[in-house]
């Protein structure tokens, strides 16, 4: 998996914490992001947004524990 720059990482945690303090389900959120976020964030992060997404509808939740 392609690794993120810090400055990705970066945008990625704070767009996180904002979904969660709006109370906004968080993988459909990063979903949308990768979707429509193409042409802000350039082709290179939706890639490693993506195979992000795919790693994370692949392993175990940890509220179905």
């Amino acid at each position: 998996m392609a690794k993120f720059t810090k400055k990705q990482r970066f945008y990625l945690y704070q767009f996180c914490a904002d979904m969660i303090k709006a109370d906004l389900p968080l993988y459909d959120s990063v979903v949308k992001l990768q979707t429509e976020g193409r042409t802000l964030l350039g082709a290179g992060f939706v890639k490693k947004l993506q195979a992000f997404l795919d790693k994370m509808a692949t392993t175990e939740s940890v509220s179905g524990v």
